[in-house]
Order: C-alpha cells, then sequence, then structure tokens
C-alpha cells in the first residue's frame, strides 16, 4: 500500500486557509459536511494538517518564511505594495517566492526533503 501524495494545488489550499486551519475550523471553501465518527486517537485529518503545515513553515529558509508570513499567515494586513516594500521584492520575485513556498511546502509534506 503507498503513500498518497498531498497535491501542489491542497497546500494552496492548505496556505490559502492557513487561519482557519490554526483554529482548526473548516476551511473556508470546504462542503460542510457530517464528518461522522471521530477517530479512536483524537487526531483529525484537520489537525494531521495543522500539525504537517506548521512543521513545514518551520523548515522554511528565512527567506521563503517571511514571504509565507506575509502572504499568508498574515493574509491581508498589509496591501501588496507595502509587502514589496517591506520585503524589497519586485512583484514578480514575490509571486516567484510564493510559487517556491508551495513547493518547499510540498516536498516537506510529501517527505521529498
Amino acid at each position: 500500500m503507498g503513500q498518497e501524495i498531498i497535491g501542489r494545488r491542497t497546500i494552496r489550499r492548505w496556505l490559502d486557509n492557513w487561519e482557519h486551519i490554526q483554529r482548526r475550523e473548516p476551511m473556508e471553501d470546504q462542503v460542510k459536511v457530517n464528518s461522522g465518527c471521530k477517530p479512536a486517537d483524537g487526531i483529525t485529518n484537520g489537525m494531521l494538517n495543522k500539525i504537517m503545515l506548521e512543521m513545514a513553515y518551520d523548515h522554511l529558509p528565512l527567506e521563503l518564511r517571511r514571504v509565507a508570513y506575509y502572504r499568508w499567515v498574515i493574509k491581508g494586513q498589509y496591501s501588496l505594495l507595502q509587502t514589496l516594500t517591506i520585503l524589497g521584492l519586485t512583484k514578480d520575485q514575490y509571486y516567484y517566492r510564493c510559487d517556491q513556498v508551495v513547493n518547499s511546502v510540498f516536498e516537506f509534506v510529501n517527505g521529498y526533503k
């Protein structure tokens, strides 16, 4: 039985819903359903997502962690222009680094690093 790969689209969705994952709430784009029985060990999928996302964030290089912080952790507190000024990046550099964050988290949660 092979391990299922968590895709980049899912990683980006986790990052976009950082605030909800941290509070262990359903993500904004998640369909509301009855989750069924509680797991016997008390660890839910949402809690595993939170743990994996936090660990991946902690393992990012400082430069990428700063980009992730302004893009997803404190989302909406600064305009894009303010964020670019704070980080000292151009718009293209910023979005390139955002993609690097997604790739780094993808590699971490899938065991490629």
